[in-house]
């Protein structure tokens, strides 16, 4: 009888420990990056055959904004294209994010 209560609180912590690990958490950085690619996704830009990269550092403000800081690339028309688009776009985040600093690597696909 004893075996089987241990088997059983045994099976029930492994159970708990199992859900427990399935569970998904609120990760803000995806949903800064599922806004991102929802605001980039309409493009106009000629990438020629090779793919183009960017590194971008923006911070968000108290009203939620996108403040571009820096754009490092080596195309002048995608420096430009991501400050046009990113600068004063508004990201949903909670107040925690506010204030702080972002660095996010854009690629650019023909």
């Amino acid at each position: 009888m004893k075996k089987t209560s241990i088997l059983t609180f045994v099976a029930a912590l492994f159970s708990v420990a199992l859900v427990s690990a399935n569970t998904t958490t609120n990760n803000p950085d995806s949903t800064i990056s599922e806004q991102l690619k929802e605001i980039l996704s309409q493009n106009a830009i000629d990438v020629d055959t090779k793919d183009a990269t960017a590194r971008v550092l923006f911070k968000v403000n108290n009203e939620g904004e996108i403040e571009v800081l820096r754009v490092a690339t080596e195309r002048k028309d995608i420096k430009w294209f991501l400050n046009r688009k990113l600068e004063g776009k508004k990201l949903s985040l909670d107040n925690s994010a506010y204030g702080e600093v972002f660095v996010v690597d854009v690629r650019v696909t023909s």
